[in-house]
């Protein structure tokens, strides 16, 4: 019996982190962006409690 063994990823890691930086970017933008809170457009900054 012959032992075989799979040939290392040199870029492995590097492409699961990539991949997950591109995902948490992609949700931030969608976050911040289309679906973030929107403010009437007839509020003045001074009506904004806290602001």
């Amino acid at each position: 019996m012959t032992d075989t063994t799979l040939p290392a990823a040199p870029l492995g890691w590097a492409g699961v982190l990539t991949g997950t930086l591109a995902l948490m970017l992609t949700i931030i933008a969608v976050w911040a962006g289309p679906l973030a809170p929107q403010q009437a457009p007839g509020v003045l900054l001074g009506d904004i409690p806290g602001g």
